[in-house]
């Protein structure tokens, strides 16, 4: 967070995720837990407050099986933090198993 500058970026890209400690993206039940909420917002609060210090924009990548997995989660993420903290809003992260066969023929579409 402190280099971003001198790498001429005010952004910084990070995943939010998972408890898992064997399988990091596969579903966890821990990770929905509030408990596992408030520590990850009590975890990221030194960064933000370092980002802010900095001029820096946090993004942070959700996962459909991490932490921070859905839209409500996200917004209470961001009402939390502020500005500081966004979202890469990257459609992949929240593909299922089931939904591979149907993504299959629209990315070769697509393509």
């Amino acid at each position: 967070i402190e280099h971003c500058q001198d790498f001429g970026t005010s952004y910084i890209i990070t995943e939010t995720g998972t408890l898992d400690p064997e399988h990091p993206w596969s579903d966890f039940r821990d990770n929905r837990a509030p408990a596992t909420l408030a520590l990850f917002r009590r975890n990221l609060t030194p960064s933000v407050r370092l980002a802010e210090k900095n001029g820096v924009t946090i993004l942070l990548k959700g996962y459909l099986y991490h932490v921070v997995h859905n839209m409500e989660i996200a917004r209470s993420i961001h009402e939390h933090f502020g500005p500081t903290v966004r979202f890469v809003m990257d459609p992949a992260s929240y593909f299922t198993r089931n939904m591979v066969s149907a993504s299959t023929s629209f990315l070769r579409r697509l393509f």
